[in-house]
């Protein structure tokens, strides 16, 4: 188990960080969350991007046992997740999304 000292991070660190990992991102979300326009997920990357960013600023990183992407990829999908329910785009879902056995809601 891996564990991660967030709070040291440097700016320029993260800059690095989040440049090297926004194609891969971006091309994750746009594969997982069809339903999502290509602007959506860069406005998705972005918003996790601060979000990331603010948590590191005030401290208010839990300590990590998988990597920074790891988490940073958790908090994309949170957004994504939020963002779709919010479109009620939902029911269009890939039904194998996650690999999951829940079965999807039906609105009656």
């Amino acid at each position: 188990m891996r564990i991660v000292a967030p709070n040291i991070i440097t700016s320029i660190e993260l800059s690095r960080f989040l440049t090297d990992n926004r194609q891969k991102t971006v091309n994750y979300l746009l594969a997982r969350f069809s339903v999502l326009a290509s602007e959506d997920v860069e406005d998705i990357y972005q918003e996790a991007s601060i979000t990331l960013y603010m948590k590191i600023k005030n401290g208010e990183m839990p300590a990590l046992t998988s990597s920074l992407y790891s988490y940073f990829l958790s908090i994309c999908v949170h957004q994504a997740l939020n963002k779709v329910n919010r479109s009620g785009r939902f029911s269009q879902f890939d039904d194998n999304f996650m690999d999951s056995d829940i079965e999807p809601v039906q609105d009656d």
